[in-house]
């Protein structure tokens, strides 16, 4: 480094650093378990305080409203935690059906404890409500910890995040084996806090060292800020390019060794359970880091690479030839590291999908996904274009360069080649490698990278190209591994269908089969005759069958001792004789597996007989039968075990289908797919076939049972969304990067040509209406489809309450059917009707659902939601949709009155949940999203390529003038427009016609003025030469004359003949004097008319001259020298009079406007009736210097003429033989 650089950055960022490690490793003491349990108690007291403030807003509440007390006023003050409300022990209202409390659950003595449920731990907040008439009990609920029988996607384990820094602690409600114990205000115990051995908690002071880390970096920034800037300003982009490198890759390493910044803060993005694929990239949060840091540096080489190319050139062709090889490697290299993030993203975070269209998910990992792949396809723009200047650089020949660029190519295709094949032979490297050749070549023979340099609207081109390239690349990419994953959920879904015997749930009821003989309530209910056995169906249901048989409908057949049934079944012995045969066998005694292939259907009969004192009082059956497996839908899914299941992924409308085949003829099919009896013959010795719009995947269990699943083709549409998003997404980014770059690095202004104008302008009308217009659709036909969801919901809740409204009064009126035989009714109408039902009283108590596990595993209260409550039963409303959650799971339920059909009484309350609901909506936003995004995208490009060529066509003719412009000359021919239209550029052509046209005019006029300059310059030069010599002559001979005076002689005449040319030759040198001396023509605006007539007059009063004058009546206007136009006629007159040599001279002078319209004139006439001129002499008139008379200088008329042509007039004559000659002048008038 440099001795001119400060380091003072430097030394800072290494304290700051050493500071951060102090405290990190010295000072920070994560195991002060005092300190955790302070900020514990902190923060409990803090949400005591919350709920003490609910429980007085709920106690005015109530005491205003006593007797108008309802759920809709509970409700109406609804806090942030649930709210119960108990009278004499009895629950009245409740805010939350989330979690049942009774009131035997609460401690009247404290007003603050915890208590204990099988859903977790809550601390509880309870107030006595005194009011005039009676007193009441309000409770609050805050959660502490949750416990859950199972544990999936939906529904999470542990304390309560809001309390609790750190989810590896547990509580307890007694004090023994921890001091660390957490307080009420009323100094009783709410709960102890248990720290696990290998505890460490993120103290505040952790806040600290990464404060101090986050120095460190800023400083280190800083100091390679300014010696970046030091070597730039010196030309050393080299040394400065080395010092940004070596910062990042220090920072990353020390990151990377510290574990940083997950060892101080835990955060989900640099948590190496959701991604983690090697050390440099151990976390989502360390690709991103690793990705920007790469993209910078390439940004770096983009702006300085003009600087970089300074270096010693190349020597000689080979390094040359080589260079531009090793370079078209490069670039593949840099092409298949953006493919292999957008890999690494998919084969190391099972959880996160990039495809846009397969789920509504916006989660912090996805949105980090996908910016990493913009990222890195920016970063594959930036280098290709480095890449490509730097052969440009090289200026290799155009033959040679094609031939270099495909042996490039070549050892390219065959380095990646091999490296694919020995890592994972996959298509998709192929087709990268493809799109990313053609691009090369597009790139290197276009020459677009030079469109940086001049900031017009190719280069806009040249990102839209960029832009479109990569996410072609991404959108493939996405493509192959989403049908990957695909193909790996058909294995295990296939692996669920052919399961034969579950093995651990004989195991489980062989424990069930060997305790139901011992149970004490079941022997005294089936002793007893007159009481009812529905208490023993559930306390099997409820207590032998736990969570794990939630995949089966679960039947209880109850017989007495002679095997007869109490449920009007068959008898024992004939389901005995019918079911426990030796091919339904398993490997337990009384537990027989029944799988009829017909309907696909796998059920357990479980065999059990209750005695007593060896007399058999009662028998039992319990039929088991699998549920039927429905491909990702949510209901199972919110009850399986499994934290990484992904309904979404192949749900809803994208369902698979399935058929079992056995000896190759199909036993079972299920789902939208036909098969035909021989499809199993389309699998030769392939696993894979496609139809036309499905495409099916074999799974062989033997040579005798096989599954094929089912599922639709991934829509083209899906691949253009990616398309769209990925596309949009990435041109975004270049063009803020570009904005960037351009106002900040090279600090120009953006600055377009019209072409470009034109072209911006035609995408913005597009692109901002079309926003607008997406915006408003999606909105509309997201209300639409809102609004139809609910009708259907509202369609199939009513159904089920019509069918079952019958049912329900016999039971809660009449008291005719037992609770079973109304939940055997109930289960008949969900299996038809294929939806899940729960059933409440008119209190809100659950009587009965279709899928009881739900609420057996405590995943929701046996209450009904309270809002339903207030609408349904208080405001009598018929129905009603409601939002409700059972943990993450987000779904709608529908809520419809029962009335008995003979009274018309409320006797209960339909609940038609729709779990899928959350889905089904996210598809229809999907839907409309993306056919707005394909068609925006199409469009928009569409409409760049349009606007290229319109725009080139509009501005066609005005390339013409500029080309026809940058000719113009003053010598040359310049040759007007043809443009035949009348709009803008008609005009602008016109225009510059009519400019021509003056310019030629112009041109004349100087060329005159010009040739008029020489004349009267040589006319000078020729007096003073003429008169030089005179001068002497005529004064030698004048001395002669006198010498020679009063002699006639010969020599006296020659003396006089010689003076007399000599005075010619004066007279001639005085005249061409007198020309040099004329002034140059004025330029203004007079009346002709006048001047002529002023003309006329000074020749009216000589009697021997005879002057007729016609001038018509008004002012003639023209543009000219008044004067010289004076002197014109007066010379045109005067050589009239003197053409007239044997009579007296008749002069006729006329004045008279034309008939021409455009432009508008005058024409002179002056006419004489002299002797006319000969042929030859009117060749020469107008030439300065001829004269037919024998005295003046020939210069008369080629002055008027010059005078006339300056006022844009013109002069000409006509002349007769013996009758005279006609002087006519032509001048446009002016306004």
């Amino acid at each position: 480094m440099p001795k001119s650089v400060s380091y003072s950055f430097l030394f800072i960022a290494l304290a700051a650093l050493l500071a951060s490690l102090g405290f990190r490793y010295f000072l920070v003491n994560t195991k002060d378990y005092n300190e955790y349990t302070q900020e514990v108690r902190k923060k409990v007291d803090r949400e005591l305080e919350v709920a003490e403030i609910e429980l007085t807003e709920l106690e005015e509440a109530v005491i205003q409203n006593y007797k108008k007390l309802d759920f809709s006023l509970i409700t109406s003050n609804t806090g942030e935690y649930p709210i119960y409300i108990f009278r004499n022990s009895e629950l009245l209202f409740w805010t939350d059906n989330t979690y049942l409390l009774s009131y035997d659950q609460l401690k009247n003595n404290y007003s603050e404890y915890t208590i204990e449920t099988p859903k977790g731990l809550f601390l509880v907040k309870q107030k006595i409500i005194v009011t005039k008439y009676d007193n009441m009990t309000g409770v609050v609920l805050i959660p502490l910890s949750s416990e859950y029988k199972i544990y999936n996607q939906f529904l999470s384990l542990g304390v309560n995040p809001k309390l609790f820094s750190t989810s590896d602690i547990s509580l307890q409600l007694t004090p023994e084996g921890s001091s660390y114990r957490v307080y009420g205000t009323g100094s009783n115990l709410l709960f102890a806090l248990i720290f696990p051995s290998d505890y460490s908690w993120q103290s505040s002071q952790n806040y600290t060292v990464l404060f101090f880390m986050i120095v460190a970096c800023i400083f280190v920034f800083l100091q390679a800020r300014v010696s970046m800037l030091y070597f730039l300003r010196n030309g050393q982009v080299w040394y400065a390019f080395f010092v940004l490198v070596s910062m990042f890759v220090g920072i990353r390493f020390l990151m990377l060794f510290l574990e940083l910044p997950n060892s101080v803060l835990p955060t989900i993005l640099f948590n190496a359970r959701y991604y983690a694929s090697s050390f440099v990239a151990p976390s989502l949060g360390d690709l991103l880091l690793n990705v920007i840091c790469l993209f910078i540096i390439s940004s770096f080489l983009f702006v300085h690479f003009s600087e970089l190319s300074h270096m010693r050139s190349i020597g000689n062709r080979k390094r040359k030839r080589f260079g531009v090889v090793i370079v078209i490697v490069l670039s593949f290299a840099i092409a298949f590291y953006h493919f292999f993030n957008l890999r690494n993203l998919y084969i190391h975070s099972p959880q996160i999908s990039l495809d846009f269209t397969r789920e509504l998910d916006f989660s912090l990992l996805k949105i980090t996904a996908l910016c990493i792949g913009i990222l890195t396809a920016t970063t594959y723009f930036l280098l290709i274009h480095v890449l490509v200047r730097f052969i440009e650089w090289l200026r290799v020949e155009r033959k040679k360069l094609i031939v270099l660029v495909f042996v490039g190519i070549l050892v390219g295709w065959l380095v990646s080649g091999i490296y694919a094949f020995s890592v994972h032979a996959n298509l998709s490297d192929a087709w990268i490698a493809l799109i990313h050749t053609i691009y090369i070549l597009v790139v290197i023979f276009v020459e677009l990278p030079r469109s940086e340099r001049s900031f017009t609207y190719q280069i806009f081109i040249y990102i839209f190209l960029g832009a479109i390239t990569t996410s072609i690349m991404s959108s493939y990419i996405i493509y192959c591994f989403e049908q990957s994953r695909e193909k790996i959920a058909k294995e295990n879904f296939a692996d669920q269908i052919l399961l034969e015997n579950d093995l651990q749930g004989e195991f489980l009821l062989n424990d069930v089969v060997e305790s139901l003989p011992y149970d004490p309530i079941i022997k005294n209910r089936l002793m007893t005759s007159f009481t009812t056995k529905d208490i023993i169906s559930r306390k099997i249901r409820k207590f032998y069958l736990d969570y794990y048989f939630d995949k089966y409908d679960i039947k209880v057949h109850l017989f007495n001792g002679n095997g007869m049934p109490y449920d009007n079944t068959m008898t024992f012995d004939e389901m005995y004789s019918k079911y426990a045969q030796p091919n339904y066998a398993t490997e337990y005694k009384d537990i027989f597996l029944v799988h009829d292939l017909a309907t696909n259907t796998k059920r357990y009969f479980v065999f059990s007989e209750i005695s007593r004192s060896g007399v058999k009082i009662g028998k039992i059956v319990l039929e088991l039968q699998l549920k039927k497996i429905v491909s990702n839908s949510v209901y199972p899914n919110l009850l399986s075990d499994n934290p990484y299941s992904n309904y979404n992924r192949w749900g809803g409308r994208n369902a698979w289908s399935y058929a079992i085949f056995e000896n190759k003829q199909p036993v079972y099919t299920q789902g939208n797919f036909v098969y035909s009896k021989d499809f199993l013959n389309n699998f030769d010795s392939i696993t894979t076939f496609s139809t036309s719009s499905y495409k099916h995947f074999l799974v062989k269990e033997n040579h005798n049972k096989a599954v094929i699943i089912s599922s639709v083709k991934y829509p083209l549409k899906s691949i253009l969304t990616n398309f769209s998003m990925q596309f949009i997404c990435i041109v975004l980014t270049m063009l803020f990067f570009l904005a960037i770059y351009r106002l900040y690095f090279r600090q120009q202004p953006f600055t377009f040509n019209l072409t470009g104008k034109i072209q911006l302008y035609l995408n913005l009308a597009f692109f901002l209406p079309t926003i607008l217009l997406s915006i408003l659709i999606v909105s509309i036909l997201n209300s639409e489809n809102k609004n139809q969801t609910v009708e259907t919901y509202f369609q199939k809740a009513e159904n089920v309450a019509q069918n079952f409204s019958n049912k329900l009064t016999s039971y809660v009126v009449y008291k005719e059917i037992t609770k079973d035989e109304l939940l055997e009714s109930l289960q008949e109408i969900a299996r038809l009707t294929q939806t899940e039902i729960n059933v409440f009283d008119r209190d809100g108590v659950l009587l009965a659902s279709s899928q009881p596990t739900i609420y057996d595993n405590g995943l929701v209260s046996s209450l009904i939601n309270p809002k339903a409550m207030a609408l349904l039963i208080e405001q009598k409303q018929s129905k009603a949709i409601l939002s409700e959650s059972i943990g993450k799971l987000d779904y709608n339920s529908a809520y419809v009155v029962v009335n008995s059909p003979i009274t018309g009484e409320i006797v209960g309350v339909i609940d038609v949940p729709f779990f899928e609901s959350q889905r089904y909506a996210d598809e229809q936003i999907l839907e409309v999203v993306s056919t707005m995004l394909n068609v925006f995208t199409g469009i928009f490009l569409l409409l760049v390529v349009l606007s290229f060529f319109a725009s080139r066509d509009l501005t066609k003719p005005l390339s013409l003038v500029t080309s026809r412009l940058k000719r113009i000359t003053l010598s040359g021919d310049n040759k007007p427009l043809d443009y035949k239209s009348d709009d803008e550029i008609g005009l602008l052509v016109g225009e510059y016609n009519k400019m021509l046209v003056k310019l030629e005019e112009s041109k004349a006029a100087l060329a005159t003025s010009e040739k008029e300059s020489a004349w009267r310059e040589m006319a000078k030069q020729v007096a003073h030469e003429i008169k030089n010599p005179l001068t002497p002559m005529k004064l030698t001979l004048q001395h002669l004359q006198r010498v020679l005076a009063n002699e006639e002689s010969p020599a006296e005449r020659s003396i006089k003949s010689l003076l007399t040319q000599v005075d010619t030759l004066s007279d001639i040198a005085t005249s061409f004097s007198a020309f040099a001396k004329m002034p140059i023509p004025k330029t203004e605006r007079f009346d002709v008319s006048m001047v002529l007539q002023e003309t006329l007059i000074l020749y009216k009063n000589d009697g021997s001259v005879r002057l007729d004058a016609i001038i018509d009546q008004g002012a003639f206007y023209v543009n000219g020298d008044a004067k010289m136009m004076g002197r014109i006629f007066t010379n045109l007159i005067l050589n009239g009079i003197q053409a007239v040599e044997d009579k007296d001279p008749h002069i006729n002078v006329v004045l008279e406007k034309t008939n021409q319209k455009s432009p508008k004139t005058i024409i002179i006439y002056i006419r004489d009736n002299g002797k006319g001129i000969d042929d030859e002499a009117a060749k020469k008139l107008f030439i300065p210097n001829f004269t037919t008379k024998s005295t003046g200088s020939g210069i008369g008329l080629s002055v008027a003429k010059r005078g006339i042509e300056h006022a844009g007039g013109k002069i000409w004559f006509e002349t007769e033989h013996y009758f005279g000659t006609t002087f006519f002048i032509e001048l446009p008038l002016v306004e």
